[in-house]
């Protein structure tokens, strides 16, 4: 067909179809309902192309088709913004020529199918042609350059087509290879929200790309990445504790971290606590564990107490006489303590119960060790101290105060305990109201409570018998004659 010269109009509404070769500078107008179609000559799909100027326009309510070209086998012209559509999943890359010439409408983008293109189909109504390309994507420049191996980047990227589906970063290994690529995360648009492993090994040379899942593979960020390898905070061991004891963990490592602990120290349990660094720092986390153990120093005795003491290494059931419920074989509940050998600051203090055989187990949770003066005290008894500091660890001590007279200290003034039958010392009592001194603020105590024949648990009672009476005032008077005190290095 040669319409060189003239137009042809085609105003009917039924379909009508011009096949061949199409040449000529005149014009082809549709104008009716019906469907005009141009159709390639049979095996001869490069010959449809004008050579001329014809411009086919006046696109109404019908379509104009084009079939039979390479790569198409149906395109179906109805506007500036009608889809090109390929059969083959994949068609070839290249540029078509569009029979059946030129549209002038200007020029349009469009997607091919399937559903999930990775193939770029431009329709150019300026030139007739359908150019088809390949989908690319473009990994933006990655800023900053230098990264903590455990830190996160964004990964921005963009793409000459919209791909469905999601979208990766992936890393190179240090020499920019991704032979072997690290997923660093994923997103289904720009940026992807990314974190570089913490096992990532140091280097200068690392890459970023995007991938698709539609198996688009992006290009790399353009430009070399630096990973630093984090440090790993060192701590020196912690010493196990004893149950109840107070303790501390450093605000920094010994390699110059700093950073916090988690959870709330705990000095019951053994408990192992996770060090975080402070941010702004290229550093691991770390762990350091704090054992506790139900740890104790024990402090076995021997003492006697002066008013309690019956004969033959034995004292009176003090503790039943006066309540008649404690156990036939308890004397007292006396308080033990513990004081620094040099300071005599207390250091420890428990309460023990003293047997009537002399015997008492003082246990110290704390589990103090070191030299310690051992100091007794009781309700009336004159408190009394060791002659010199012993030795109180993991080993249990075996002290004994009714030894000799030497065991207890003393200031030279006076003996500070009693021998009450040859070789058998004991410490003295009648301190009732315990301000070290017996006086007569205690004789007048015992007193009152004997003429009035007091009965129970008190302290005035200084034999241990149930009952306040003479017996008690006689032993109070003689050792307030003689001004019996106590005394401490």
């Amino acid at each position: 067909m040669n319409n060189a010269g003239f137009n042809l109009t085609i105003s009917s509404a039924a379909n009508n179809t011009v096949a061949g070769i199409i040449t000529g500078s005149g014009s082809v107008i549709k104008t009716g309902a019906g469907t005009l179609t141009f159709t390639a000559a049979s095996g001869n799909n490069t010959a449809n192309t004008y050579t001329g100027t014809t411009t086919v326009s006046g696109v109404g309510t019908g379509t104009i088709n084009v079939t039979g070209l390479s790569g198409i086998t149906s395109t179906a012209i109805t506007s500036a913004t009608q889809s090109v559509t390929f059969s083959s999943a994949s068609p070839a890359n290249g540029t078509y020529k569009l029979f059946p010439g030129t549209l002038v409408v200007g020029a349009q983008s469009f997607s091919s199918s399937p559903a999930t293109p990775t193939k770029l189909v431009t329709f150019d109504y300026t030139t007739s042609t359908v150019t088809v390309s390949d989908a690319t994507i473009t990994t933006s420049a990655i800023s900053p350059v230098s990264y903590c191996a455990g830190s996160t980047v964004s990964v921005a990227f963009t793409s000459n087509v919209t791909l469905s589906g999601t979208y990766t970063a992936q890393l190179s290994d240090a020499s920019g290879s991704f032979a072997a690529p690290v997923a660093l995360g994923t997103n289904t648009a720009s940026p992807i929200p990314a974190t570089i492993p913490g096992g990532t090994a140091a280097g200068t040379g690392y890459r970023i790309r995007v991938v698709s899942s539609n198996e688009v593979t992006g290009s790399d960020n353009g430009g070399d990445i630096t990973v630093v390898a984090p440090t790993v905070p060192t701590f020196n061991a912690m010493a196990p504790i004893c149950s109840g004891s107070s303790f501390t963990l450093p605000a920094s490592s010994t390699n110059g971290i700093t950073g916090t602990w988690s959870p709330a120290l705990n000095n019951t349990a053994t408990t192992t606590y996770t060090f975080t660094p402070d941010s702004g720092q290229c550093a691991t986390t770390a762990t350091l564990t704090v054992t506790v153990n139900v740890c104790q120093s024990v402090v076995n005795l021997k003492l006697f107490i002066q008013g309690y003491y019956t004969g033959a290494g034995t004292m009176a059931s003090v503790k039943y006489n006066q309540d008649g419920n404690s156990d036939d074989e308890e004397v007292e509940d006396l308080t033990i303590e513990l004081r620094d050998a040099s300071t005599l600051t207390l250091v420890a203090t428990t309460d023990a119960t003293l047997a009537t055989d002399g015997t008492l187990t003082s246990i110290f949770p704390t589990a103090p060790d070191g030299l310690f003066y051992i100091v007794v005290r009781g309700s009336n008894l004159v408190e009394t101290w060791s002659a010199v500091p012993q030795q109180v660890g993991s080993t249990p001590l075996d002290f004994d105060f009714s030894a000799a007279q030497s065991q207890a200290y003393t200031d030279g003034s006076q003996q500070s305990v009693v021998e009450v039958e040859p070789g058998v010392w004991a410490m003295y009592n009648g301190d009732v109201n315990q301000d070290g001194v017996i006086d007569i603020v205690d004789t007048s105590t015992v007193s009152n409570d004997s003429d009035s024949a007091a009965y129970g648990v008190l302290a005035t009672d200084l034999n241990g018998d149930g009952i306040v009476d003479s017996f008690d005032f006689s032993q109070v008077s003689n050792n307030s004659d003689i001004s019996i005190y106590t005394q401490r290095p």
